[in-house]
């Protein structure tokens, strides 16, 4: 009689092929993941925004954006210590409208007009 062989490898073998599959998975995920990470940590300062964001408002001209709630959809941090894009665009045009001479309160007014009717 002819023997039967089986075309299936043995089961360890099987486990140990997963195995490394899905170490390799990982290790590649990371690395490709690793290619984005910002080169500087993010430092927070005492008023709790990011010290080295460039569209971070003075504390002098924080009363233009303080008690406003991001806009954005699925965002609810104050606008003042959010990094959204959203955010990031109110905080600029509050830096710009503040350069043209508008008082807090009237580029406040125009912030809220622009983004928050």
């Amino acid at each position: 009689m002819a023997e039967k062989t089986s075309t299936r490898g043995t089961p360890i073998s099987s486990i140990l092929l997963l195995i490394v599959g899905l170490l390799t998975g990982f290790i590649g995920g990371y690395a490709i993941a690793r290619q984005g990470a910002p080169a500087t940590p993010v430092t927070f300062n005492s008023g709790n925004q990011t010290a080295n964001c460039p569209h971070a408002l003075d504390a002098a001209d924080a009363p233009v954006l303080e008690g406003l709630i991001c806009p954005a959809p699925n965002c609810s941090d104050p606008v003042l210590t959010c990094h959204c894009a959203t955010a990031h665009q109110i905080q600029d045009q509050a830096k710009a409208l503040l350069a043209e001479g508008k008082t807090h309160e009237e580029a406040r007014q125009a912030i809220v007009a622009q983004y928050f009717n």
